[in-house]
């Protein structure tokens, strides 16, 4: 029975073991699964164009197609077409975002997030 005990936890160790190394080639498959999601979500034609956490403005110099992505999350919570001029403008304070005067509310806005704002030139 003691033998079996000690074979038993040489078995867990050895498991435990085993599990908590990590391959030193290359990103962990939990960072490759963040990038691809990104890439998924946003365009790799898209520029960054603005950053920030709790309010950000920007004000295209191209008409495009607009992207706001929460880099924390790894999350696109917001798309939508925007026209040269135009000021699209993100407040975490009140889960909202517009594009001049029309304003969006947004599921998913948080104001310790990073948010990272990109346009799609069309």
């Amino acid at each position: 029975m003691r033998l079996r005990s000690l074979h038993l936890l040489l078995l867990v160790a050895a498991i435990a073991f085993a599990s908590g190394c990590k391959n030193q080639n290359g990103p962990d498959t939990e960072t490759k699964s963040i990038v691809d999601q990104h890439l998924a979500a946003v365009p790799a034609s898209a520029k960054q164009v603005a950053e920030g956490r709790n309010a950000i403005q920007y004000k295209a110099d191209k008409s495009g197609m607009l992207y706001l992505y929460d880099i924390t999350a790894n999350t696109l919570l917001d798309a939508q077409r925007i026209n040269e001029g135009q000021t699209y403008r993100v407040s975490t304070d009140r889960n909202a975002v517009w594009v001049d005067t029309r304003e969006t509310r947004l599921a998913g806005l948080y104001g310790q997030h990073m948010l990272r704002v990109y346009l799609d030139p069309q």
